[in-house]
């Protein structure tokens, strides 16, 4: 949903910033413990909950998935499932994670 920005510039918040906002409400926790515990980049996550950030790169939207334990599907910040299939393969053998 399209929204004004502080310096009056439309910015969209993806389907999948807006579950990550939820989220983190429900967890009773803010983004930086949330990034900290998670070794996600704050800024960066604070510019995608804003709308700032609308092309959020398929490793980011992989690790804000995996960090909500799924919770947040990768889907929801526009990228495929098949996408979401090969980048969870490559980031198991990254983290040394079986599958």
């Amino acid at each position: 949903m399209a929204r004004a920005g502080g310096n009056g510039i439309e910015r969209f918040v993806t389907p999948g910033a807006k579950d990550l906002k939820a989220w983190l409400a429900a967890q009773s926790t803010s983004v930086a413990p949330f990034c900290e515990k998670n070794g996600l980049d704050r800024i960066e996550v604070q510019r995608i909950l804003s709308g700032e950030r609308i092309r959020i790169s398929v490793d980011v939207a992989l690790d804000i998935s995996t960090a909500t334990n799924g919770d947040i599907a990768v889907e929801r910040f526009g990228h495929s499932k098949a996408v979401r299939k090969l980048l969870l393969e490559r980031w198991r053998r990254r983290h040394g994670k079986a599958a």
